[in-house]
């Protein structure tokens, strides 16, 4: 098995392991660092699609006008030098009841078992962007200087007296002494050896749900309507606990018109086709009842589905930003943010490269300091 020796590798080149890859190059380096991809694409949740209207985001995304989400774009402003942010807009979720499009003011009693990452989509006032994100994605991909492979997956991640020895594809090896984990935290633990794992951590993450995101990207031929306040619709009691949403994108010119949905469904039921058929036609049927002729319009059709999804701030790590039983492997994953999804992986990454920052100016100190 050969070996690769760098001084950081991250893992993950999705939005948030390219913005924590460019922050360190800038801040050290002298340092070498490396990506790994699992996928064959650069970019993750916030790859570019090709559609028929032009490049659009794969996936519905959207950024809640919060102040830890402008706080966190401030950080991704920096380290990609682009201006991203441009105002925002007050667009309150919408539902379709009892024949019409109504505000959508709640579940009531019953809320789906996914509300936690759901909510995040509920905000009443919305983000705007100058750019999209997969044009920030470009922009740090062409200034990094450090190597991304992709089709790399991490198979094993040993801790070792003063780094970590990382399995790729379970062919190569990976030494390095600084390891970032853009993983969910249940993901990241089946990699580690279990002696590296806090019992109580054990235990909680076994009792935890995941969720893998099923998108269905439509492109219908005419415009369906002008609104491009989230929808969140659900028809019977039984499909309350089922909800889908999404948004349309404004119309062009010659009348197509992109709608983003997307829905959840556990892990490791995704796996199946028929739970992801399920989804699917639970998309549509939805779809059809407060929009009726939008179906016999779709002109292009498109399914993502993205791994991981779910809540993990009930672990309680000790440190904010690194693994329990090693405060060189950092942890840049939404899960554990008191904000979740985009934001809260984007918070992490600046909670991280200031923590690398001291740790590197603390190993300067040392090893400056004049012998006794």
């Amino acid at each position: 098995m050969k070996n690769i020796k760098v001084d950081y590798l991250v893992i993950g080149a999705g939005l948030t392991g390219l913005a924590t890859a460019r922050a360190l190059e800038v801040s050290h380096p002298h340092l070498k660092g490396l990506i790994v991809e699992s996928s064959s694409f650069i970019g993750g949740a916030s790859k570019a699609q090709e559609t028929l209207m032009g490049n659009s985001t794969l996936g519905l995304r959207q950024l809640p006008g919060s102040e830890l989400a402008i706080k966190a774009l401030k950080f991704l402003e920096r380290v990609s030098e682009l201006e991203i942010v441009e105002s925002q807009s007050h667009l309150e979720p919408l539902t379709f009841s009892e024949g019409s499009i109504k505000p959508f003011v709640g579940f009531g009693d019953v809320s789906p078992e996914f509300y936690s990452e759901l909510s995040y989509f509920l905000k009443p006032t919305v983000i705007d962007l100058k750019i999209p994100l997969f044009e920030v994605c470009k922009k740090l991909t062409q200034d990094l200087k450090l190597e991304i492979k992709l089709k790399s997956e991490v198979t094993q991640v040993e801790i070792l007296e003063g780094g970590f020895a990382v399995t790729v594809n379970g062919q190569y090896r990976i030494d390095c002494s600084q390891l970032v984990s853009t993983l969910p935290i249940k993901k990241l633990a089946r990699l580690l050896p279990s002696a590296a794992v806090p019992q109580k951590i054990a235990q909680k993450l076994s009792k935890l749900s995941s969720w893998s995101a099923v998108h269905l990207d439509l492109i219908t031929k005419t415009k369906t309507t002008d609104l491009e306040n989230l929808h969140v619709l659900f028809g019977s009691s039984s499909e309350l606990v089922s909800p889908i949403w999404g948004r349309f994108q404004k119309a062009t010119e010659s009348g197509l018109q992109l709608s983003q949905w997307m829905t959840f469904v556990k892990e490791p039921e995704a796996e199946n086709p028929e739970s992801l058929s399920h989804a699917l036609k639970l998309i549509k049927r939805q779809i059809k009842r407060a929009y009726p002729e939008l179906l016999a319009q779709i002109e292009r059709e498109k399914i993502i589905i993205f791994e991981g999804y779910g809540q993990e701030t009930d672990l309680k790590i000790p440190s904010a930003y690194s693994w329990p039983k090693s405060d060189a492997l950092f942890l840049a994953t939404g899960t554990i943010a008191s904000e979740s999804n985009l934001v809260g992986s984007l918070l992490q990454a600046e909670l991280i490269t200031a923590a690398f920052d001291k740790m590197s100016l603390i190993s300067k100190r040392i090893e400056i300091s004049p012998a006794l």
